[in-house]
């Protein structure tokens, strides 16, 4: 009888320890980094499905992402801090989801590794750059750039190489604001921007090669890059690349050696370029000193909104928007209703956007019903930013 009863403790003691150890195993597993790391991917990838499956939402693009899913997905951001907040610990499991079938887990993915910055992310993060979405593959670039270090340079290095080697080109009148179509010129012109942000003496080759490219924003941004850079080759690139026949490279090297070497008056020099007929003057009038009185420069430029050649519209409307001077709302709004090219529209819309006053962008609603696929994009995305959640992050 007494063999029986302690056999029966004996049981109850070792069903009771194996209930404990599994609720400690279970509490470990719900806290576990991979279990977090899941949970964030599952509710990611669930509302991705729900929101391409729901009839009020408009097919949804990477415009969408990069204005904070205004609208469609204001959650995006949060979501993505709550991955990124996991930390190291969840580093496998993110690494994963770089290969997960939902382009926007993939790119959450990518931004959350990032925002983290461990180096040990570098090497799928640069597999990555392959991937089949460009927007998802504008993440993975951005998250190199933050992460940095040798690995990241060299990933950065390839594929601003590639993307040039690749020769697509496609005018965008708003420097990365409308990808459609063109893609890899403006993951060119991200990966040059991260280059220059890392500053590592290795890209000044591939950069100065970018520089004296066809491609406009390719050119643009290596200029950039390199004037951050203290590299004797950089500067001499940028000294020839002022009187090269590239605009946007002449322009951003103008900058830059304006910023090292200094000026009394920088704003009277872009006004006296613009006499000689320089294109490269007009979109530098945009960068126009902030000590100056911008009615000079808007005077110079609203008679260029009505020159036949539509680089010179376009070039004018950009500037216009950059300065912000609601003098310019009126010019802007009448060009843009008798406008035919899609190019100059969008520059249009995009300037309009810029300067953001009520009468600025009372005009801009009109533009996204028209014809043309990609003035209608430039209308939601001037349209998205004026709304975007405070509490939503731009990406730097």
């Amino acid at each position: 009888m007494a063999m029986k009863r302690r056999r029966k403790l004996l049981a109850g003691g070792i069903f009771l320890a194996a209930a404990v150890l599994a609720a400690v195993l279970g509490v470990r597993w719900h806290r576990s980094p991979r279990r977090r790391v899941n949970v964030m991917v599952q509710k990611i990838a669930q509302t991705s499905s729900m929101l391409s499956r729901d009839p009020l939402n408009p097919p949804r693009s990477w415009e969408d992402v990069l204005v904070g899913r205004s609208g469609a997905w204001p959650d995006y951001d949060k979501l993505v801090s709550e991955l990124a907040a996991i930390g190291p610990a969840g580093l496998g499991p993110m690494v994963e989801a770089l290969g997960h079938d939902s382009s926007d887990v993939r790119a959450a993915a990518a931004e959350a590794l990032g925002r983290i910055g461990d180096g040990r992310a570098v090497p799928a993060l640069s597999r990555a750059l392959k991937d089949r979405h460009e927007w998802v593959r504008y993440k993975v670039t951005r998250a190199l750039g933050r992460i940095g270090g040798p690995q990241a340079v060299d990933a950065l290095v390839k594929a601003l190489e590639d993307e040039i080697e690749a020769e697509t080109s496609l005018l965008l009148t708003a420097v990365g604001s409308f990808p459609g179509g063109g893609e890899d010129v403006y993951l060119c012109e991200i990966a040059a921007e991260e280059l220059g942000r890392i500053r590592d003496p290795r890209a000044v080759g591939p950069l100065i090669e970018a520089l004296t490219h066809p491609k406009g924003l390719a050119a643009h941004a290596a200029a950039e890059a390199l004037g951050g850079m203290d590299d004797k080759r950089a500067a001499e690139a940028l000294v020839a690349a002022a009187e090269c026949d590239n605009p946007y490279a002449q322009q951003a090297a103008w900058e830059c050696l304006f910023g090292s070497a200094g000026t009394p008056d920088p704003g009277g020099t872009m006004l006296e370029k613009l006499g000689e007929g320089k294109l490269f003057a007009v979109v530098g009038l945009g960068e126009w000193p902030p000590d100056c009185d911008t009615a000079r420069a808007v005077e110079a430029l609203v008679p260029l909104l009505s020159e036949r050649d539509l680089a010179w519209r376009a070039a004018a409307a950009e500037s216009l928007g950059k300065l912000k001077d609601p003098a310019a709302v009126a010019p802007l709004a009448e060009m843009l209703a008798g406008e035919e090219d899609p190019a100059v529209k969008c520059a249009a819309v995009w300037a309009l956007g810029r300067i953001g006053t009520p009468a600025a962008l009372e005009a801009v609603p009109r533009a996204a019903h028209d014809a043309d696929s990609a003035v209608c994009k430039a209308a939601a995305l001037a349209l998205a930013k004026t709304t975007r959640p405070s509490g939503a992050q731009e990406d730097p």
